[in-house]
């Protein structure tokens, strides 16, 4: 059986290791081990599959809908998922269309405004501003819920959430102590971009290994800012140029959380 180490396969398909490690851990591909070598490798099937996903990638289909996509048998099922992406495409480009449509009308009237030598106040027209401003362009950010144990006490836990505040501009959805519980149980209820995160406490004893967060980004600014911001005394950090994203960085922040960053 031929097998291709991670290095091999991060060079042909200009994917970082670290990325390889994430869609193995969970669960879209799996690695194989050969005995004159210390690193990860991949048997050719497992090369095949991981090509379909980057092609699926950049067709924007998330990486959940992939995961279902590679191991359905289900053709109906798989038929619906397609349909859900191609109509949240429909709809971007119709925004995308008027859009366009309202930015060539501005440029057609500045154009004549010039040769016509008068000053023109476009947002002005009520008619343009009505249908910019009913325009809905969809969110890229990807809509789940985490949960993180982050925190060995009330104090900590009030640290991590302005952190958290100031990174991400988080807003408290609620803060609570369950019912019967020791002090130092408090729990913060947050939402980034949508996403609802609940922080709760570690239990002396229970370490566990943190899960880490995918965010995805309009503009490089905001992108920047976080980056800047969950860099303060980080673990690690390291910064990527993808084919899928123009600006990429993987920050295991200071409470052990490992965000992946993207615009």
């Amino acid at each position: 059986m031929s097998l291709t180490t991670i290095s091999e396969i991060s060079n042909e398909l200009c994917i970082s290791t670290r990325t390889l490690r994430y869609y193995e851990q969970i669960g879209l591909i799996h690695s194989s081990k050969k005995d004159d070598y210390a690193y990860r490798a991949y048997d050719e099937d497992t090369v095949t599959r991981l090509r379909q996903i980057l092609v699926l990638r950049k067709l924007r289909i998330p990486l959940k809908q992939i995961d279902v996509i590679l191991q359905s048998e289900n053709t109906a099922e798989m038929i619906d998922l397609f349909e859900q992406n191609l109509a949240e495409v429909d709809d971007e480009i119709s925004t995308l269309s008027t859009i366009r449509e309202i930015i060539s009308s501005f440029v057609t009237r500045l154009n004549k405004s010039i040769h016509q030598d008068i000053k023109l106040n476009l947002l002005d027209d009520t008619d343009l501003l009505e249908a910019a401003d009913a325009l809905t362009v969809a969110s890229k950010h990807p809509r789940f819920s985490m949960s993180f144990d982050i925190a060995h006490n009330d104090i900590e836990m009030i640290e991590v959430f302005a952190f958290y505040q100031k990174a991400f501009g988080a807003n408290k959805i609620a803060e609570f102590t369950p019912p019967g519980s020791d002090k130092d149980n408090l729990h913060i209820i947050m939402k980034i971009h949508d996403i609802d995160v609940l922080l709760h406490p570690v239990h002396p004893g229970d370490e566990r290994i943190q899960p880490g967060g995918l965010w995805a980004y309009d503009n490089d600014d905001d992108l920047r800012k976080t980056i800047d911001t969950l860099s303060q005394e980080a673990r690690e950090i390291t910064m990527h140029t993808w084919p899928h994203w123009p600006i990429c960085a993987i920050v295991t922040d200071r409470y052990g959380i490992e965000w992946v960053l993207h615009n």
